[in-house]
């Protein structure tokens, strides 16, 4: 290319700049009415949980912790456990803020606190965390809360314990716990001797039409009403996400992006169904329903591991009972059919599933939880 065509692309470009095109994510987004800045799954799965009033559905498990709540501020006697369970992004985060919410306006006060397990062992040094355990369970004793929330139970390796020291500070009130499917199955009789359970709360998935109210309010905060999207969109992603909130919001943020890239001229079904093939939804659910059961547990095993790396070869040799040739084998099976992901840190390699995939893979497992131990 010459000198002078290459000053003509670059004069062109300069061209379409003065009229406002530009390959931009960003601009594009905000030609469309959108709030870039807000428009992102970081943002969004971070606002949304936060927002009470951005719940859809839902109401049957506000209704069951209500209740008891109400039992026990009549009786004020004993100690009641309810176990949220639900895959990976079904919104139990969302249900414990939204029951902080409205216990805030019930009168007379209710005494209540959210804690995050995560903090009781997290990736820091032994030392700290155990500082960060204590100053929880004294903070527990002196405030006597009637209501406790505690979230992300699977993200604490010590749960059972955890539960055994909290049941003897929180005598008396309720304890609402969140756990996944998998983790659940995998320790229920543990802590059912732990803190014993009053109430086995379900979070499914959404349904078609109240996942189309959660996009389409997703859409009304981040437009002020300026896109909405039509049926067949919703129903689309719907599909792909199978009902699951942290999904439909990844799949919401894709398609556009998707849209930018392919220079749609309108968000349509055909490119949800790109978004959810770049995300690696297409076909998934078909592709999980297929797995044996030997590939099911070593998933299941990979889920169980605490360590945010992922799980190392040799640890599924060991709990697996299995020569390393026959285990690396199936781990690379399950590489190419991008249900996991590895990472080589230094000489040893992790593997984890992949995020996009979780909930998928839990409620499978979930299902076969019998024939899996």
């Amino acid at each position: 290319m010459t000198f002078e065509s290459r000053f003509e692309l670059f004069e062109k470009g300069y061209e379409r700049g003065l009229k406002g095109r530009v390959e931009s994510l960003d601009i594009w987004l905000k030609s469309q009415g959108i709030d870039s800045a807000a428009f992102n799954f970081e943002s969004l799965s971070q606002f949304l949980p936060q927002k009470a009033r951005y719940m859809v559905d839902r109401e049957k498990e506000l209704e069951s912790i209500a209740e008891f709540v109400g039992f026990y501020k009549r009786e004020s006697h004993a100690l009641y456990h309810l176990s949220l369970i639900g895959a990976f992004g079904s919104g139990k985060t969302h249900l414990l803020n939204a029951t902080q919410t409205f216990l805030e306006k019930i009168k007379p006060a209710i005494k209540w606190r959210f804690v995050d397990a995560s903090q009781f062992s997290g990736q820091v040094e032994e030392a700290e965390e155990q500082q960060v355990y204590y100053q929880i369970l004294e903070e527990l004793k002196s405030q006597a809360n009637d209501v406790l929330l505690l979230d992300s139970c699977d993200n604490d390796k010590n749960i059972v314990s955890s539960l055994q020291q909290i049941a003897k500070i929180q005598k008396k009130g309720v304890i609402i716990t969140s756990w996944t499917p998998h983790f659940w199955n995998s320790l229920r009789d543990n802590i059912e001797d732990a803190l014993p359970v009053s109430k086995e709360i379900h979070i499914g998935p959404l349904s078609q039409d109240d996942m189309a109210s959660l996009v389409s309010t997703i859409m009304q905060n981040v437009s002020r009403g300026k896109v909405k999207l039509s049926k067949d969109v919703l129903s689309r992603i719907h599909y792909h996400s199978a009902g699951t909130p942290r999904l439909a919001i990844l799949l919401l943020v894709k398609t556009f992006n998707q849209a930018f890239l392919e220079h749609a001229n309108q968000i349509a079904p055909a490119i949800v169904d790109d978004a959810a093939e770049v995300l690696g939804l297409k076909g998934i659910q078909d592709k999980i329903a297929k797995l044996a059961d030997h590939q099911l547990l070593i998933l299941k095993h990979v889920l169980l591991e605490h360590d945010e790396r992922g799980i190392r070869p040799s640890k599924l040799v060991e709990v697996l009972n299995k020569d390393k040739a026959t285990v690396s084998y199936h781990l690379n099976t399950l590489l190419t059919e991008r249900l996991l992901v590895s990472e080589k840190m230094g000489r040893y390699s992790f593997y984890r599933v992949r995020p996009e995939i979780e909930p998928f893979i839990q409620l499978r497992i979930a299902q076969e939880s019998e024939y899996l131990a």
